[in-house]
């Protein structure tokens, strides 16, 4: 059977009915069927993380055991020598200094005089006992002595809004998204921590205007990235509901921004990039074809490769050959990286892995009797100048991490967190992602941020906090 080429028409038998060569046709076309779908299903079966898209948590045993380890370097674990330790620096602001003196006279009898700075400061940090502040605002009323007319006190708009202040819905909003407590969870946490008693619905109510107060910080997060030279874009599965929405990111390494859409296709990304004209760093997933200008991840033509590389036969031969040709490339950028090579050797040896390269999926593009490898080396082909938009420009990276970095917060919140159950949750997630995210690159006091537009909120003012993105250099 190995030897029968499926994809051809079904033999044609002398001296038999119309009616049995009618049924070897519907025989051979129900095994060919077949022999697709099982190799459908093994090759479904021994994709990994290594060979796909799948995230590394979803490996079983094996492929854990298969997966490249770093190569050891012999040294024994821990600092190695003449490395620069790192120490926490002393705190200025004490809240309370204790003096340990020796003796005031020495055994012969004489007394002992002080240095004025002490030799050895040991600073021991702990976490005072705390409660919530709990402020109560009282109304009265009273009668006017002439007239008797009974008037009654008012309270500010922004004391009756609720029963939550800034710090507080602050602090709800980061636990859940940052910090990925679940609402229940989160309920015990304030319980324990504060001795603070809310409900579920309150506590999920609270997000409510939160998340309205993060609108004008959101698009700005968005406006900053379109106009960088620049991006990193990737996308991963959210559910509502029964159904399955997508999570889209663009990134940089100062912002992140977040946007749930119920598509996967181009208009999805159009709708996250606009009319975005820097370079685009992706993996080779469709949607993205409509910019041009892209630089695809090295990472993913790689898992695309061994996928080749596993099987048997020239395709296998020819796969491994890729592979090692597409590693050649990455060690070359590392090496000019640390100052190994020089620009005219860098820009030589990729010249030569180019063409070599290209050279191969030519041939893997000419196996007629294997059609996936065939298909897999003429898409590539296509694809071959998008791998090598790096030249003209060495800050642009190789891969797409940080990018996969940016939604891999979000993949473990998904799974503690199910779902979302109204647009309400979808806006608060891709707003609260976006603006921690950045903040976190920033290098700013997320919960600080927090609580300022919080506050300008609760106020009912316009929120004017906005992040301190750099200035967009203009050419």
């Amino acid at each position: 059977m190995n030897d029968l080429d499926l994809n051809q028409p079904a033999p044609q038998f002398e001296g038999i009915s119309a009616e049995a060569q009618a049924l070897i046709d519907q025989l051979w076309s129900l095994v060919a069927a077949q022999a697709k779908r099982i190799e459908q299903l093994e090759n479904r079966d021994a994709a990994n993380s290594r060979t796909s898209s799948r995230p590394p948590s979803s490996d079983d045993a094996k492929a854990r055991a298969e997966r490249r380890g770093k190569t050891r370097s012999g040294r024994a674990k821990g600092g190695q020598v003449g490395h620069k330790g790192h120490y926490r620096a002393r705190v200025e602001a004490v809240d309370e200094f204790k003096r340990y003196e020796p003796p005031s006279h020495c055994s012969c009898g004489g007394e002992i005089e002080l240095d004025e700075d002490p030799i050895h400061q040991h600073q021991v940090f702990d976490l005072p006992r705390v409660r919530a502040q709990v402020t109560e605002h009282q109304v009265y009323a009273g009668v006017c002595c002439r007239c008797g007319r009974r008037h009654r006190g008012q309270l500010p708009e922004a004391v009756a809004g609720g029963q939550m202040g800034a710090g507080l819905r602050a602090d709800i909003a980061l636990m859940n998204s940052h910090y990925r407590l679940s609402l229940r969870q989160l309920q015990r946490y304030l319980h324990s921590r504060w001795d603070l008693h809310f409900s579920l619905g309150a506590l999920s109510a609270a997000q409510q205007p939160v998340s309205e107060w993060l609108a004008a910080p959101y698009e700005q997060i968005g406006a900053w990235l379109r106009q960088q030279p620049q991006l990193h874009a990737d996308e991963t599965v959210h559910y509502h509901h029964s159904s399955r929405f997508w999570l889209w990111t663009m990134c940089s390494a100062k912002a992140a921004y977040f946007r749930i859409h119920p598509g996967r296709g181009k208009r999805a990304a159009r709708e996250l990039l606009g009319d975005y004209q820097g370079v685009l760093n992706t993996d080779r997933y469709a949607a993205y074809n409509d910019y041009s200008n892209r630089q695809l991840c090295w990472a993913h033509v790689i898992r695309n490769l061994e996928q080749i590389a596993r099987r048997q036969g020239m395709a296998g031969v020819l796969g491994k050959r890729l592979v090692r040709l597409a590693r050649l490339v990455i060690r070359v950028v590392h090496h000019r990286q640390r100052g190994y090579l020089s620009a005219s050797a860098y820009q030589r040896r990729l010249q030569r892995l180019r063409q070599t390269l290209r050279q191969q999926l030519q041939q893997g593009s000419a196996y007629a009797h294997l059609p996936k490898t065939q298909h897999q080396c003429q898409a590539l082909l296509q694809q071959e100048a998008l791998l090598w938009t790096f030249l003209n420009d060495p800050s642009i990276p190789l891969t797409n991490n940080l990018a996969e970095q940016a939604l891999r917060s979000y993949v473990i919140w998904r799974k503690t967190s199910f779902f979302t159950q109204s647009v309400r949750g979808m806006r608060f997630r891709e707003r609260i992602l976006s603006v921690t995210d950045t903040a976190e690159r920033l290098g700013l006091n997320t919960f600080e941020l927090l609580r300022q537009i919080c506050c300008e909120g609760i106020r009912g003012d316009p929120i004017t906090v906005r992040l301190p993105l750099p200035e967009v250099k203009t050419a």
